[in-house]
């Protein structure tokens, strides 16, 4: 039966096996209230597959087999799959703009670069935002050499990021001159400006995947003027977070920035960093 029942020892031991296999392959920190969600979206591979149980499903995750592979993948996009749009959270992106990206355009006024990672971008809003803002504020500069990593576990999330193609509800909170300025029509959708989509490379990566040391190691990533990783830390516990917090140091310059959710850090110190005023704790530069 597709049934969970917390009381029952036995499905507490399966839910065990969920969280610490859940923990390894994405992150994912199951905590109790959020039980209930996790299992009603795993119910969905079970009627898909036609298994009787949670447990056949667990074996099915845990398994070396091609299955196995297949299914993981599907698993990583159920699990992380958000609702986002374009300019969320307006005034933490003003901060954004008047005190991190301002004072990072004045430094590398000679250089005229920037390099950014959009950690955890899902379908790609916040990559395509970041674009739009550093577009309104380099516009009367000669060209700027911008290059936006922008990352997810989440293969057909970022496919749909990839193609920059949107529903106008992505766009509700663009003014109509934004729209009109960064979008075109396309199909009864929405598609991002061509020229600025070059500035931006969407590649899979898992943040507590631990190659990722040593991707920074190599050159591979890292040397990041800004890495912003927004409603991500939710999802994880504190071991969790402070690795990938470990990880983000590493791949940022000297005085480099970290801008997070609100709320994700609940404004704590963090090893490495100094917190930036007025924005809740949500804002941080490497020492």
């Amino acid at each position: 039966m597709m049934t969970f029942n917390p009381g029952d020892a036995h499905d507490q031991e399966i839910l065990q096996e969920y969280r610490a296999f859940l923990r390894d392959f994405i992150g994912l920190n199951i905590r109790d209230e959020d039980v209930n969600l996790i299992f009603s979206k795993l119910a969905s591979r079970l009627r898909v597959l036609g298994l009787p149980d949670y447990e056949s499903y667990l074996r099915i995750i845990q398994s070396d087999t091609a299955q196995g592979e297949a299914e993981r993948v599907v698993l990583g996009y159920i699990l992380t799959v958000t609702q986002t749009y374009f300019m969320r959270d307006p005034e933490q992106l003003a901060f954004l703009q008047q005190q991190i990206l301002l004072p990072l355009i004045q430094t590398q006024g000679n250089s005229q670069t920037l390099k950014i990672w959009s950690a955890g971008c899902a379908t790609g809003e916040e990559p395509y935002t970041i674009a739009m803002i550093l577009d309104g504020m380099l516009k009367h500069q000669s060209p700027w050499t911008i290059q936006i990593l922008a990352t997810d576990i989440n293969s057909q999330a970022l496919e749909k990021a990839k193609d920059g193609i949107y529903p106008l509800s992505a766009l509700k909170e663009l003014s109509l001159e934004q729209r009109a300025t960064y979008f075109s029509e396309y199909k009864k959708f929405w598609k991002f400006r061509d020229d600025l989509r070059q500035w931006i490379t969407f590649r899979i990566e898992n943040l507590v995947d631990e190659g990722l040391n040593q991707k920074i190691d190599r050159g591979i990533l890292g040397g990041f003027d800004l890495i912003i990783c927004r409603n991500v830390f939710i999802y994880f516990d504190y071991e969790t977070m402070n690795k990938v917090l470990q990880i983000f140091h590493k791949a940022l310059k000297s005085q480099g920035y970290l801008v997070m959710g609100r709320n994700e850090l609940q404004g704590r110190e963090l090893e490495g960093f100094t917190r930036i005023p007025g924005e809740e704790g949500r804002a941080y530069q490497k020492i």
